[in-house]
């Protein structure tokens, strides 16, 4: 094939133009492969910490609880105290609900002696 000096020369410009694109192309494919693995790497440092996160979270709603439940057994236990202290007559309300108490109980007897009648 014959080129005239002219079409040799376009032609090596082209040669060139192309060689430039491709190294171009290539570098910028490199970058977005960079970019997409930079991405992929921290997605995964993200999924590991969100694991180590929800299981925090689990822990310290069984903690949670535990404090709830530990509230209301506590809770019982000074009902029953106060219920305790206040029939031990050291309270004045005490000898209250023990005057309270004696006069149902003298109630309920007279109930039973109406209906043993």
């Amino acid at each position: 094939m014959n080129l005239s000096p002219r079409s040799k020369t376009l032609l090596q410009e082209v040669s060139i133009l192309f060689k430039e694109s491709m190294s171009t192309g290539i570098s910028v494919l490199n970058s977005v492969k960079s970019k997409v693995q930079r991405i992929l790497d921290e997605n995964q440092s993200l999924k590991t910490k969100n694991q180590q996160l929800e299981n925090e979270i689990n822990l310290i709603k069984s903690a949670n609880q535990t404090s709830h439940q530990e509230i209301e057994d506590l809770n019982e236990k000074l009902k029953v105290i106060k219920m305790a202290k206040s029939l031990d007559g050291s309270e004045g309300e005490g000898r209250d609900m023990k005057l309270k108490i004696n006069e149902l109980v003298r109630e309920i007897d007279k109930c039973i002696a109406l209906l043993n009648k």
